[in-house]
């Protein structure tokens, strides 16, 4: 027996008594208060950057949306009988227009924003 763990007696068990550690356990980690390195925040923009993560998924979804719509365009312009110049052509025209779009609202908004409060500003 070891630390009250296991057989007091391996004899008449069939077992040679060995108890195994659990490899398995999830072991807690180490708190980054008790390691000498200084704090870090492993998310995009600090803990205390508030939102970096979350404006970079929102230009991510952006960006995701624009691409679906042009796939579109490009499907409709196909099945109208464009020629694939004539549709690439279009696309590009169309890509372009959408980007100048986006800069002049990303222009219009303040930065840092994004969210619906103010940065800096309390909860």
């Amino acid at each position: 027996m070891y630390n009250g763990v296991g057989l007091p007696t391996a004899r008449g068990s069939g077992t040679s008594g060995r108890v195994q550690s659990n490899n398995f356990l999830p072991r807690p980690r180490p708190s980054p208060s008790s390691s000498a390195a200084p704090a870090t925040s492993s998310i995009p923009g600090g803990a205390s950057g508030g939102g970096g993560f979350r404006e970079e998924m929102a230009e991510h979804e952006r960006k995701r949306a624009l691409e679906s719509r042009l796939l579109e365009l490009r499907e409709a312009l196909e099945e109208q009988g464009y020629t694939e110049a004539e549709t690439d052509a279009r696309v590009a025209e169309a890509r372009k227009a959408a980007e100048e779009e986006a800069e002049q609202s990303a222009a219009k908004e303040e930065p840092g924003g994004g969210g619906c409060w103010p940065k800096g500003t309390p909860l």
